[in-house]
């Protein structure tokens, strides 16, 4: 895990996995999800901007989590 570490996410460690995780697979989900269901819930209940380090809240999991929703659906829009 050392050679992944990113220091704006010192002392906050479980924030850069659960955003390694959410950049990594939520988009491929709800593509996955979208080709035969007409939408998703995604509920995050851990997602306050606690101790972001962007004033645009970029780093935070909720923004994180829409960007890569948004992604997936303009994918299933244009794809299928």
């Amino acid at each position: 895990m050392s050679d992944c570490f990113d220091p704006n996410y010192a002392g906050r460690e479980q924030s850069q996995i659960k955003h390694i995780i959410l950049e990594k697979y939520l988009e491929r989900f709800a593509v996955i999800t979208g080709t035969w269901c007409s939408g998703i819930i995604y509920v995050d209940g851990f997602s306050g901007p606690w101790n972001v380090q962007s004033e645009s809240l970029d780093d935070a999991s909720f923004s994180i989590a829409v960007r890569q929703l948004r992604r997936a659906r303009d994918t299933v829009r244009t794809t299928f």
